[in-house]
């Protein structure tokens, strides 16, 4: 019985980050920033994506 208890309230826990890191990011990309720069990148093999910021 208690590896089953376990087992749920590692789910819920699981439920409960999942939801949080999707309403943070909603947020994050969702907000419009006005003096950030976002641009993807490639070349010698390598691909990322860079940010630039300015105050």
């Amino acid at each position: 019985m208690g590896a089953w208890l376990f087992l749920a309230l590692a789910w819920i826990e699981d439920v409960m980050v999942g939801a949080e890191i999707s309403i943070a990011s909603g947020v994050i990309f969702t907000t419009p920033y006005h003096s950030v720069a976002v641009a993807p990148f490639a070349g010698s093999g390598t691909y990322g994506v860079r940010l630039g910021a300015a105050w």
